[in-house]
């Protein structure tokens, strides 16, 4: 179901960690039984915990992250059971939860998934590029959450918190080394506590990143450099008020790309061909982190280009004040996000520069919040606050190609769209008795897109690809009520079930890159989702389990399809209606003192509930067909030991699994039935730490998708080949490989 390997890796991983754990704990004498950690989660916009929120919430936490030596959003795919993250170009993820998430490929399209970065929602997916370092959690919660996330989350959202000053002067260095692809990395942070009302906290961020796909003309690929510096600030005037700063600059600078082509055309227009044709004799089309893409001039006609690159610089403002006034909390939430970013794709998968695309993207964005909490005791409790959010956002696409590309001359593409949404919201609970509660939201959005659409005329068929349009103006305006309501009885603390129905709205839009004005817009989504579950706390041991459905009208899914004349695979949205139901399983053991085991399995049926266009057309999508990228298994597992070496030394062991189920890059019909699979795996990591608390240092050596996974993370087709109705070829994302990661981290 997962790769023949997976059950051989679980058992190995419980082998060697349980056992030593079992056997230590048989050694030693037996102390005071460890209760299981309750973790605080404000996903909801307050504190509450885990086990007493009554929706799917996984948490991810700071020592995970390091334990997998995450550098950026990018690379979380994995971490919570359900969580598919698909990277694709220009460094996009395609996020899903539950085998439900939009695309990537489509930049104007906001994501059905939200990003949140401490409490402020990212307008685009471009936002997952921010480097990730000083962070307390990542908080993933699952379902429609329209009524307090509100923007954009019919199918979720992923939260991060940073850490906040501490009430002692500190400091933190915390440095590694790849071995593997030569990639060292620090990150450190300091604490000062300026006067007795303020605190201040200090962090940053360097990666030099190498990069894991070998380039025959370039060396290894992509050269990746990360700069980062985060300034947090907490003045408390009083014990009544507190305000928060957070600035932080991100530079971002890439040479190279990691795409390489997966499988050539069998027939027809092949890469193979068009390689011998401009002298390329080294050609291959399998995913095996290799690529032969160049920028060398060829002939008279093919001049020499630039390497590829995606570099990025954003700036972002936070500012939060709470006032808590006669047991109710006033907040404020002001927040600025500035970013540009450039980039080059090499889109021929060749030696010379024969087809290339070029992307220049600027956004700005402020948003404004004002809430007010009751006190968190009382029969009757609640939040409500009101919600303003201006983006603008401009995206210009440049394509270039020269022959003997199948594609060549130039087009031009210019987008431009301002967003601005309203919306009120609020959400209480009643107690009914002192065991049953429950609860209603609603929140009222108001939104408008205006969008500013220019192609001139290009030249070479790809002016004919890119049909020209006049500068166009287009705007839509769409107001919605999203809400939810549920019941949740509590048996005792750390014990309930629960049930709940909610309906979330994601706004329609235009297409960045229409190939007639026509075609540009799309409507907006609705989602409607219902769980029931139950969490239950135990001494040694916590378990939680949803049954989930939910069930999404229009949803803008982003699909590759081949239009123009000539024809240009190119991301389109089409409205489809789709529904993903299943379980949820989550829960924790600590099988001996010392030894914790932890883990998630998700079961998610995730298909079409139309056909669309209807016969005799050529489907796109048909009723009851998988959704891409949507596995019905995945989940993970987690074997956490830690034992005393002597009175200073503690050896720390934590060993991850991830596992998912073969699934599709695109939709199994049409053009795409001959597309590449993605095949189940399991892939492991193995971290192995000695720590000296009292001294505040520790020394790790950290092992990487141990099992080497080579599975793509994403499969797209290759413009110009396979033309004539033969299948394409297919070009993507290879998994990075096996590493070893030597860490070393000092805290006081």
């Amino acid at each position: 179901m997962f790769g023949r390997q997976t059950p051989r890796l679980a058992a190995m991983l419980l082998a060697g960690c349980a056992l030593p754990g079992i056997a230590w704990a048989q050694e030693s004498a037996r102390a005071a039984p460890e209760s299981v950690a309750e973790v605080i989660v404000t996903a909801r916009k307050r504190a509450e915990t885990v086990s007493d929120a009554p929706l799917t919430v996984a948490v991810v936490g700071a020592e995970k992250l390091q334990a997998l030596s995450v550098t950026s959003a990018n690379e979380l795919n994995g971490v919570a059971p359900g969580l598919v993250m698909a990277s694709g170009v220009g460094g996009l993820p395609a996020v899903t939860f539950r085998g439900l998430g939009s695309n990537s490929a489509l930049f104007s399209v906001e994501a059905s998934v939200a990003l949140f970065i401490d409490g402020v929602y990212s307008a685009h997916t471009r936002d997952y590029v921010t480097p990730i370092y000083d962070l307390d959690r990542i908080e993933m919660v699952k379902g429609t959450q329209g009524t307090l996330l509100g923007k954009n989350t019919t199918l979720g959202a992923i939260t991060m918190v940073t850490r906040r000053p501490r009430d002692a002067f500190g400091y933190s260095l915390e440095t590694s080394y790849d071995f593997k692809t030569d990639t060292p990395r620090v990150d450190a942070s300091v604490d000062i506590p300026v006067s007795e009302t303020l605190r201040v906290r200090l962090s940053g961020l360097y990666v030099d990143d190498g990069g894991f796909v070998r380039n025959p003309y370039s060396g290894r690929q992509p050269d990746t450099r990360d700069v980062s510096g985060r300034l947090s600030a907490v003045w408390t005037p009083s014990e009544a008020v507190d305000v928060t700063l957070i600035y932080q600059h991100d530079d971002h600078e890439q040479t190279g790309q990691s795409l390489e082509v997966v499988r050539d055309a069998v027939v027809g227009l092949t890469l193979a061909n068009r390689a011998v044709a401009t002298g390329q004799l080294n050609f291959e089309g399998r995913p095996d982190r290799r690529s032969q893409s160049g920028s060398d001039a060829f002939g008279a006609g093919v001049p020499a280009g630039p390497t590829p690159f995606d570099n990025q610089k954003s700036d972002r403002i936070n500012l939060i004040a709470n006032w808590r006034l006669g047991g109710h909390t006033l907040t404020s939430q002001s927040a600025y996000v500035d970013w540009q970013a450039e980039r080059l794709s090499d889109l021929d998968f060749l030696k010379a520069n024969l087809f290339n695309l070029g992307d220049n993207e600027k956004n700005q964005q402020y948003s404004q919040e004002f809430r007010i909490a009751s006190p968190s005791e009382g029969k009757l409790t609640y939040l409500a606050g009101v919600f303003y959010f201006h983006n603008d956002w401009t995206l210009n696409r440049s394509i270039y190609g020269f022959a003997p590309s199948a594609l060549f001359g130039t087009a031009l593409s210019l987008y431009n769209q301002k967003t601005e949404t309203i919306s009120a919201f609020g959400q209480a609970t009643y107690a009914l008795t002192d065991k049953l509660n429950a609860s209603v939201g609603l929140r009222y959005t108001s939104e408008k897109k205006d969008a500013s659409l220019f192609r001139p005329q290009g030249a070479g068929n790809l002016g004919g690809a890119f049909p020209a349009y006049p500068r166009t103006r287009l705007s839509n305006k769409e107001e919605d009520v999203d809400g939810d309501i549920g019941l949740q009885y509590k048996f005792e603390p750390g014990r309930m079930v629960y049930v709940s129905a909610s309906k979330g709205s994601k706004g329609g839009g235009f297409q960045n890159a229409p190939t007639t004005i026509a075609g540009a817009p799309y409507t907006g989504e609705t989602a409607y989702t219902v769980e029931a579950g139950g969490k239950f706390v135990f001494d040694r041991a916590s378990l939680d389990v949803a049954l989930f459905q939910t069930t999404v009208d229009n949803f803008q899914f982003s699909r590759t399809a081949v239009v123009g004349n000539p024809g240009v695979s190119q991301t389109v949205v089409t409205n489809i209606d789709v529904r993903s139901r299943g379980v949820e399983l989550n829960g924790s053991l600590r099988v001996a003192d010392g030894l914790r085991l932890s883990g998630g399995v998700v079961y998610a049926d995730s298909i079409f509930t139309e056909t669309v266009p209807p016969a005799p057309a050529v489907p796109v999508a048909v009723d009851g067909l998988r959704q891409p990228r949507a596995p019905k298994w995945s989940g993970t597992l987690d074997a956490n030991f830690t034992r005393p070496l002597s009175d200073d030394l503690t050896l720390k062991v934590l060993g991850s699994l991830e596992f998912m189920s073969k699934t599709y890059y695109q939709p199994n019909v049409g053009v795409n039935l001959d597309a590449p699979l993605r095949d189940g795996f399991g892939k492991l990591n193995l971290r192995v730490a000695v720590e000296n608390e009292a001294a505040g240092w520790e020394v790790a050596l950290l092992g990487k998708n141990l099992t080497d996974v080579t599975e793509p993370q994403f499969v797209t087709s290759v413009s110009g080949t396979g033309a004539g109705g033969n299948t394409p070829a297919w070009y993507g994302i290879i998994n990075p490989p096996r590493s070893v990661v030597l860490q070393f981290r000092i805290r006081r």
